[in-house]
């Protein structure tokens, strides 16, 4: 699919993101000249809600040290909020995840 939007000019002062749901798709950092693209997606390891720090925002269930709504559903972990999940959740970009799949690559 190829999107061609005009952009009001404020729009290159912050970051810009799209999503398909509650999954990101495309990025711009304000930084950055050009968007990055999602070429692999997530496989629900939910690594990346798991061992949460303390003051973790959203809680954290104290036998497992987990985001306290990451609930495992037969070989997958998904978030227990559904489409109430938390915007920073969903634009979270998790590099520091070792064999994490979700891929992003400079468009074209």
């Amino acid at each position: 699919m190829k999107i061609e939007l005009e952009l009001p000019e404020w729009v290159t002062e912050r970051h810009i993101r799209i999503l398909a749901g509650v999954e990101l798709v495309a990025y711009k950092l304000v930084h950055e000249d050009k968007f990055k693209i999602k070429t692999s997606r997530c496989n629900f390891c939910g690594k990346c809600c798991m061992n949460v720090r303390v003051d973790h925002m959203f809680g954290r269930d104290p036998k497992t040290n987990d985001c306290r709504f990451l609930k495992k559903n037969g070989d997958i972990y998904e978030c227990g909020l559904g489409l109430g999940r938390p915007f920073s959740c969903c634009i979270t970009i998790p590099k520091h995840i070792r064999g994490c799949t979700e891929k992003f690559e400079e468009a074209r």
